[in-house]
């Protein structure tokens, strides 16, 4: 897909064609006049009401939890009620309008350029974002364009004045013009926007003072003017063209998913490439604060956000949260050392501000440990990918051990297996006193991945040899999940109106924590986090089977009713590991039909009613991003995954792709680069190169005799699973050895 085309009106920034390079971002919409919604990733009130102290720490959080004194729990949060606001927030900025009305635009996804076309005119307007710079770069011949600065007070000024807030300064002096913005806490912003030849250009840059503020925003112009606006629209372009050039392309029968996939990569990089990612990215409504103050929510929101850059082989844009967690490293160790206790240890909470502070608004939220889990396990998935030793020997193992760490403090041993006294599942009950339970099945299967992966990394780096025995040990004793069981006379009333399947209501299954079923819909899957996203489901007896069977049919008995849009994104996911490609599909398509619109936008809560209670009805919904990029791994993983350590192709094709598929280039742990096509249901041919030259698992879901071409010759094989040690740089080729089976591979 080489370029979007959006016919005008967009309504709102909602509609709105969103454009940046992960710190500056703008989203272009409008109806009567042409409106640029502009904001940055770092443009933040970073007052602190709260922060973690030693008061908070896990001893007394237990002693209070175990004697029911939640009161107890909350006095541990020390707040200073001279800050007027409860956390610190990402802030709106405002936008620009231009004079002009637009019939329709044309994104060019390959170069990152926006062609406008006026009603009635005939007139040049493209619109840039910098590739690295603060900086919208809107090339016109017209020199007559009408301009409006149109700071967030406007439309906030009541709220910003009640939280200490300073009215903006609006400024033109002869080109320039814009607004300065003194805020209680942080640099001056200063948004300005010139005249140049050949159209106009918008930067927003900060200062110690307003002048120091318009000094670098003249800077930033200038260098425009020198370099022209042409010429940094082409240095874009080339980045554009770079990026474009390593994504692995995609044929899908729904024209539909190949925009959210192209769309949604495009979205990826001008989320993430100079900032880490936010839950809304550098786009902040004009009018209205940012829910969760566009923090980084690391409970799913953040994981989700880089699930994407895996498979689609943009693994550099995984640097700047690389660098965040580098920048954070001494208030993470020191988060360890006050609820902890730990010299050694890395907590990162749950919610963070840009700069890693603890942003919260319910208790639980400093009680989950798998957020740094979680977290680490972005990192070892960078290595899987990769293969990179080096990475893995600085950062991935590090982190890793410190995250165990914080496991290593609060495991406790009772007849011979390791329990977790106090625990949480993400957000299950918010901040209630059942919002925490014994035994986590999700805090269950962070441990295991911890594990296997600081084993296997100990191994690769051949260090810790010690430590590695202990862990080996210590995941012996570690249980899998937490289950839940009816009773029988439960069960059987429950049978009298069930139908098909009531019999597996007897049966045991995962469980929230201990004692907790999935009571109610929930939008985090986290008590299915063995299946995704930690991949530790060892499935190959017929108990666990069984076990499993309960978990989903109760999963799906309980129902979507409280699902957001990342539910269904993530349900689809699971159902890809499980194989399932009808409902892996179903949900997929589920989330666009209820969460994005006809301009290619997306956003939390459904606008259509039926399936969950959580849509536009009952309050402005935010343009998280999560769920779209979600969304994007939806389709790869339909598309190719590995799935303890197999690798599959076309793994969970649904029928409505059965008539022709095919990817390019799609990168797979191992550090393989992977091409395959499907044709009237049927596997015809998968390439494989092997960048490092790491061991090889590969399902045969080809036919039952398969050919494997190597540079040594061919070989024929009739196995399951495709085992070879491959070489650096080797391709490899396999297709049908003979007639195909008679059906198309299993979904």
């Amino acid at each position: 897909m080489k370029k979007m085309t959006f016919r005008f009106p967009l309504p709102d920034t909602h509609a709105g064609i969103l454009m940046g390079n992960g710190l500056f971002g703008v989203a272009v919409w409008g109806v009567e006049r042409l409106c640029l919604t502009i904001n940055r990733a770092d443009y933040w009130d970073r007052r602190e009401s709260r922060g973690i102290t030693g008061r908070m720490n896990y001893r007394d959080q237990l002693k209070c939890w175990q004697a029911g004194d939640l009161d107890g729990i909350s006095r541990m949060v020390d707040e200073d009620e001279t800050v007027p606001i409860e956390v610190a927030t990402g802030l709106p900025m405002g936008r620009i309008e231009l004079g002009v009305r637009i019939e329709s635009a044309s994104l060019h996804l390959a170069d990152g350029v926006l062609e406008l076309k006026e009603k009635a005119s005939e007139a040049k307007l493209r619109l840039a974002v910098a590739a690295d710079e603060p900086l919208l770069l809107i090339e016109t011949d017209r020199t007559d364009l009408e301009l409006r600065c149109r700071p967030a007070w406007e439309f906030l000024g009541d709220h910003l004045a009640s939280i200490g807030h300073e009215p903006p300064r609006m400024f033109e002096h002869g080109a320039l013009s814009g607004w300065f913005q003194k805020l209680p806490a942080d640099p001056c912003l200063c948004l300005a926007c010139t005249r140049l030849t050949g159209g106009l250009a918008v930067t927003a840059v900060y200062g110690d003072t307003e002048d120091d503020a318009r000094t670098n925003a003249e800077a930033s112009l200038k260098r425009v003017g020198a370099g022209g606006i042409d010429g940094l629209i082409r240095s874009t372009q080339r980045w554009w063209q770079d990026y474009w050039a390593k994504i692995p392309k995609v044929e899908l029968p729904s024209k539909d998913a190949e925009q959210v996939y192209y769309f949604g990569l495009f979205k990826l990089a001008a989320m993430t490439k100079e900032h880490v990612a936010l839950l809304q990215g550098p786009w902040v409504e004009e009018y209205q604060m940012p829910d969760c103050s566009n923090d980084l929510h690391f409970n799913i929101n953040v994981q989700m956000c880089y699930w994407p850059v895996y498979a689609a082989n943009c693994l550099e844009l995984l640097d700047p949260l690389l660098e965040k967690l580098a920048e954070w490293a001494p208030r993470l160790r020191r988060n360890a050392e006050l609820v902890y206790g730990l010299e050694d240890g890395i907590f990162l909470p749950m919610s963070v501000g840009d700069e890693g502070q603890w942003l919260a608004n319910f208790w639980p939220s400093f009680t989950d440990f798998a957020t740094t889990g979680w977290t680490a396990h972005l990192l070892w998935l960078r290595y899987r990918y990769s293969m990179d030793t080096e990475f893995l020997r600085r950062t991935a193992y590090p982190f890793m051990k410190g995250a165990m760490r914080i496991y290593d403090a609060v495991l406790q041993e009772r007849d011979g297996r390791m329990m977790l006294p106090m625990s949480t599942s993400p957000e299950y009950r918010w901040s209630a006193g059942g919002a925490v339970g014994a035994n986590a099945s999700f805090q269950f299967a962070c441990i295991h991945f911890l594990l296997e992966a600081l084993i296997a990394a100990a191994e690769v780096l051949d260090v810790d040899a010690g430590e590695a025995a202990a862990w080996r040990e210590l995941k012996e004793k570690v249980p899998p999940w937490t289950t839940t069981t009816r009773t029988t006379e439960e069960a059987a009333r429950l049978a009298e109106r069930q139908g098909p399947g009531a019999d597996l209501d007897a049966h045991p299954r995962i469980a929230i924590f201990e004692g907790q079923d999935l009571e109610f819909s929930h939008r985090h899957h986290a008590h299915l986090g063995a299946i995704h996203p930690f991949d530790t489901l060892e499935s190959d007896d017929v108990q666990t089977d069984r076990l499993l069977e309960a978990t989903l049919r109760h999963w799906v008995e309980v129902g979507t009713g409280n699902w957001i849009a990342f539910s269904f994104s993530h349900a689809s996911i699971i159902y890809s590991r499980l194989k399932q490609g009808e409902a892996a599909y179903l949900h997929y398509e589920l989330w666009h039909r209820l969460f994005a619109n006809e301009h290619g936008g997306a956003v939390e809560l459904s606008h259509t009613p039926g399936l969950t209670t959580w849509t536009i009805e009952q309050r402005s919904s935010p343009m998280q991003m999560d769920a779209y990029m979600g969304a994007i791994t939806a389709i790869q993983e339909m598309l190719l995954h590995t799935v303890r350590g197999t690798m599959t192709v076309f793994p969970a094709l649904p029928r409505a792709w059965q008539s022709g598929v095919a990817f390019e280039r799609m990168r797979a742990e191992g550090a393989f680069l992977v091409s395959a096509r499907v044709r009237d249901g049927r596997i015809t041919e998968v390439e494989i190169l092997s960048e490092k030259g790491a061991a090889l698992r590969m399902t045969n879901n080809i036919a039952d005799e398969i050919m494997v071409r190597r540079g040594d010759g061919d070989v024929t094989t009739r196995a399951d699973v495709l085992t070879l040690q491959t070489e650096p740089g080797e391709t490899i080729t396999i297709r049908a050895a003979g007639p195909h089976p008679g059906s198309p591979p299993p979904a």
